[in-house]
Parts: structure tokens; C-alpha cells; sequence
């Protein structure tokens, strides 16, 4: 008997040496194994020796009793030893046993079968067990109090990655008993966000941070993000794609980014510097790939900033544009200004364009200058009219392209550089522009190189009145003309002219008749009938008049011109003053 009251001794202890103490509402499997069966044999022993239950064995020899409780229970079982030594044992129950807190075991239940009662880990679903696996295991399906294992229940169980006990989803485990991962739909533990997909372009990424430029993935609003701070490459540091124009140097693409369209600067919208290839209007051009100081010239009809970017005609209403005369500039520009233009009378003919000057001002403008002189020289050392016969055998002045240089007194066929008041003289060949005027005006003063006349005289309906667009020889010497007093410096509704060709009616007076002369070339205008004055001593009734002298050919009186800027008198200018004759 005490064998076995040792061994179970030695379970418990084994127990409690393990960390598993038997003071619990359960008896660990193992220690309650032990127990039981110690009781049973205990039991049974004692039951064989009495040969009954309440016997007892008795030993003679003994004259005293002693008797030692082994246990405590409903049902007490005594050993009795006698003084001889004999021993006797009863057990009057039998049930299960708990160590208390002095070691020594107590039973919680009794039976009176002697078999034990139900409990939890005894193996055996009982009553209020929901599982009972007989094992103190709570990593298992059945929980170590009988209750099946569950989400929630702070153990992990089959099928959970981790189980504390809560519902918090904000936590390291799940309320689903799943370990917290970026993309499960909840703001974990270093997470900025977590939207539960895998849409790196929404406002969470993938890494559950928040979506932001420079973070390596394309979200809303973000055309790029390759997510580094180098703003030459093809995405800048504001996710935006770097294209022409945004200021910033895209390397290796771009020549240069000035951050604007203007094309006219050193970079170009293109992002590159002007070209007279590059198919935009570029730097100094005009149009297209033309005009400027650097590309060729434009043709017709292309835009241009100054006759010297056509490589043709004038440049007029910023195009480049044959026109051969003064009144068809202003027809196409009513806003030109009284300037110098290039024009082209024989158009896309043999001849060159030339510069000319333009008078857009005067009764409306539109006026083209085609006879010039300001500065012959004086008599006898100036213009002779000896050598323009010799070039061109006859002197009617208006008749003929020439050019005269008072630098080498020298008379040249050609317009020379141009007729561009008091920088060209000489005059253009009225013939030029047959068709193309109806108007005339002269004008003068006194002085040489005078810019603002100080006489004139003008015919509205000149051309249409004489039925030809002459000049020398288009009307009778004598003729009259009904014309605007407010046009002339002598402010009268009539007018006569002095146009001779071939006669010698008034020597060398001009707008006059007094004496005899020969084949002077005279062309003027008068603010008398001159011809029927009777007044032979009212000398020069000129307004303003030009001839080549007294006779065919130089001589004593005026080797060139002879002209009169308003009454004169008995005198004239000898190849002096300023002259000019304009039509439109």
C-alpha cells in the first residue's frame, strides 16, 4: 500500500515540477490517471484483506492501536497498525482526489461505484463540453477547457496565422485572425493607408503610402513619375512630361527651353535655335524660311518686313508685291506713310524694280515721283543739255530714263540708284507708266536741296483731258485746265499751260511771249494766259516751269536748265533750285 500511495505521491509531484499544478478546477490527465487507479487498487486491496467492506485485518501481538488518515473525503480510508504489527485498512468510498495546498491529496468527487466522475480531459464530450480531446493542448481544435477553439479565443488555432483576442483591425492580427498585410483593407501598423487593392494609380499605393510625386508610380493627375528629382530627364520633378516650352532643358531632346513661343528670340518654339530650314518663321524671317539678313529672299505673296526681303516686287501690306506706281502701294495699304518704296513699272518685264519716292499725303496721296532735280550745278559748269541730246538725240526731258551726277556733272541713261527726292536726279520715262496715272502735279523752290515746295501746280484728269499720258507734246502750248484753287499755290480755278516741243514762242522767258526763239523743250504751268497777254512787259507768268533753254543745244544764255519758281520777273534760275513732277 504505501507503494502506491508513493507513486501517485510522486505523480503529483512530477506535476507540480512540470509547471502543472493540480490545484486547478482539473486534474491534469496523467496525475488524475494515477489517482484514480491508485484508489481502485487501494480499494480493492483493502477489500480482499478484510474479505468485505467495513472488515478489518488484525495482527495479535499488538496491546496498542495506532491509526494514521491518509486521506480526507466523504469516504475515509484508515490504515491500523497494531503493536505487533499488524496492519488493517477499510475504505468506506471512493472518488477523485486533488493535491492540497499541504501536498496531500483530497477527492472532489465521489462515486459510490468507485468509478470517477466525468471531467473535462477525461477524453469524453460530456455534458457542457462543447469538445473534450483529452489533451491540455489549446493550439489544437478543442481548447484545454472543453470549448471548441475560435477566432477570438487569444489562441492560435487550426487555420488562424495569429489570434489576440480582439477585434481591432487596426492591430498586428486581424479580427479574422489574419496577420495584418499591406492590402487587406485595413490601416495597419506603419501603414499611411490601405485601400485593399492593387491600383497603383489611385490616392493609395501599392506600399499602402500615400500617393505623391516622386513615389515611383502614376497616380491621379500625374502624367509621369519616375520618381527621382532630375528634371532633364523625360519626366520632371512635377510629374508632368517634359515637352517644348516648359523652361527646363529636356538633355539630349532639346537644343534649348526658353519657356516661350516666341520664335524671333535665339530659341525657337521648336526648342531649337532659328534655322532657314527648320519650317516655322524663325528669327529674323519674314515668312517661312525666307526674308532676313540670313535666308534667301521671298517670292511673291509671301510675308515680308522691307522691300529687301522680296526677291521680287516691293513688300506692301507686309507681302511682297510687284506694283508700279505710288497709287497702287496706298490701293493695297491705305495706311502707308509718304516714304520710299520699291516699284516695278514694267512688272515682271525685263526691267528692275527701283526705289522711288511716294507721296501718300498730299490731296489723299498716291503720288510717284518721275522728275527730279535739286542740286545742277549752276551755269556754266552745270547740267548740259548738249550732253543729254548726245545720248538721247532730241531734249524733251520727261521722254527718257536718265540719271544726272552732280559729283561728276555727268548725264547717264538709266535710273541709276533710283528717284528718291534730293538723293536721285534725273527723271523716269513717263512712257513707263502708260495706263497707269491720270494726275499731275509740279512743284518747287528757289533753293537748292529744299525739301517742302514753295510753288505748285496741279491737274486732276490730266491724262483723260489730253487723251494721251505724255507729258512733253501731250497738249497745244496754251492749253488751259479748270482745276481746284485749293491745289494751287496761286489759288485759282484756272490754269494754262507752257508745253513746248518744238517752237519759239517765248525765247528764253518762260509762260511768256515776247520774242522769238527756237526748239526749246519747255514744260509748266502758268498763272496767266500767257500766250494772249498783251502786256509784253509782264516777263515769266510762271506758277512753275522747267525748260532746256533758249534753243536747241546750250548756249550763251543757260548751257542746261532754265527754270522759274513763281514770278520772276525778267529773271530765271540757271540750273538751280529744286524741281519735281509727280503723277498719279
Amino acid at each position: 500500500m504505501d507503494n502506491l500511495i508513493d507513486g501517485w505521491t510522486d505523480a503529483l509531484k512530477a506535476e507540480r515540477a512540470a509547471g502543472r499544478g493540480v490545484g486547478g478546477p482539473q486534474l491534469r490527465r496523467s496525475t488524475l490517471r494515477v489517482i484514480a487507479w491508485s484508489s481502485l487498487l487501494s480499494l480493492g486491496l483493502g477489500l480482499g484483506c478484510s474479505g468485505g467492506a467495513g472488515d478489518t485485518d488484525s495482527e495479535s501481538g499488538a496491546s496498542a492501536t495506532t491509526t494514521t488518515e491518509t486521506a480526507t473525503a466523504t469516504s475515509t480510508a484508515t490504515t491500523t497498525t497494531t503493536a505487533s504489527g499488524s496492519e488493517s485498512a477499510s475504505e468506506s468510498g471512493s472518488g477523485t482526489f486533488e493535491e492540497t495546498e499541504s501536498g496531500t491529496p483530497e477527492t472532489t468527487s465521489t462515486s459510490t461505484t468507485g468509478v470517477p466522475d466525468p471531467f473535462c480531459g477525461d477524453g469524453n464530450v460530456d455534458d457542457g463540453e462543447e469538445c473534450d480531446d483529452g489533451n491540455a493542448e489549446d493550439g489544437d481544435a478543442c481548447l484545454s477547457t472543453c470549448v471548441a477553439a475560435s477566432c477570438g479565443d487569444g489562441f492560435v488555432g487550426p487555420g488562424e496565422e495569429c489570434d489576440d483576442g480582439n477585434a481591432d483591425n487596426t492591430d498586428t492580427c486581424l479580427g479574422t485572425c489574419v496577420a495584418a498585410s499591406c492590402g487587406d483593407g485595413f490601416v495597419g501598423p506603419g501603414e499611411a493607408c490601405d485601400d485593399g487593392n492593387q491600383e497603383d494609380a489611385d490616392d493609395c499605393t501599392n506600399a499602402c503610402a500615400l500617393a505623391s510625386c516622386g513615389d515611383g508610380a502614376v497616380q491621379g493627375g500625374e502624367e509621369c513619375d519616375d520618381g527621382n528629382d532630375d528634371n532633364g530627364d523625360a519626366c520632371l520633378d512635377t510629374c508632368l512630361s517634359a515637352i517644348c516650352g516648359d523652361s527646363i532643358l529636356y538633355e539630349g531632346v532639346e537644343e534649348c527651353d526658353d519657356g516661350n513661343a516666341d520664335n524671333s528670340d535665339e530659341c525657337t518654339e521648336l526648342c531649337a535655335a532659328p534655322s532657314c530650314s527648320d519650317g516655322i518663321i524663325s528669327g529674323a524671317e519674314s515668312d517661312v524660311d525666307c526674308g532676313g539678313d540670313t535666308c534667301d529672299k521671298c517670292g511673291l505673296d509671301q510675308a515680308c518686313g522691307a522691300d529687301s526681303d522680296c526677291l521680287q516686287g516691293s513688300c506692301i501690306a507686309d507681302k511682297c508685291t510687284i506694283v508700279a506706281t505710288c497709287d497702287e502701294i496706298l490701293a493695297l495699304d491705305p495706311n502707308a506713310v509718304s516714304g520710299t518704296y520699291t516699284i516695278d513699272p514694267d512688272g515682271e518685264g525685263e526691267g528692275e524694280a527701283f526705289p522711288v519716292s511716294c507721296d501718300m499725303d498730299t490731296d489723299g496721296g498716291g503720288w510717284t515721283l518721275v522728275f527730279h532735280v535739286f542740286d545742277l550745278g549752276g551755269h556754266p559748269g552745270g547740267l548740259k543739255e548738249n550732253d543729254f541730246i548726245g545720248l538721247y538725240d532730241h531734249n524733251r526731258f520727261t521722254d527718257e530714263t536718265w540719271s544726272y551726277d552732280a559729283i561728276n556733272t555727268m548725264i547717264s541713261d538709266g535710273v541709276g540708284e533710283g528717284m528718291v527726292t534730293l538723293v536721285d536726279q534725273g527723271a523716269l520715262d513717263v512712257d513707263l507708266f502708260a495706263d497707269k496715272w491720270d494726275d499731275v502735279r509740279m512743284s518747287c523752290a528757289l533753293g537748292n536741296k529744299v525739301e517742302q515746295p514753295t510753288n505748285y501746280a496741279q491737274v486732276n484728269g490730266y491724262a483723260t483731258a489730253n487723251g494721251s499720258f505724255k507729258l512733253h507734246g501731250a497738249t497745244a502750248n496754251g492749253s488751259s485746265y479748270m482745276v481746284d484753287a485749293g491745289l494751287q499755290s496761286v489759288d485759282q480755278g484756272t490754269i494754262w499751260h507752257d508745253n513746248e516741243v518744238n517752237s519759239g514762242n517765248s525765247g528764253h522767258y518762260l509762260c511768256d511771249y515776247t520774242n522769238a526763239g527756237s526748239s526749246g523743250a519747255q514744260f509748266g504751268f502758268c498763272y496767266t494766259d500767257h500766250l494772249n497777254n498783251p502786256n509784253n512787259l509782264d516777263y515769266g507768268d510762271s506758277i512753275v516751269s522747267i525748260a532746256f533753254g533758249t534753243g536747241y543745244g546750250a548756249d550763251g544764255w543757260s548751257v542746261g536748265f532754265t527754270a522759274e519758281c513763281g514770278d520772276m520777273g525778267t529773271t530765271a534760275q540757271q540750273n538751280a533750285g529744286t524741281y519735281s513732277i509727280w503723277i498719279r
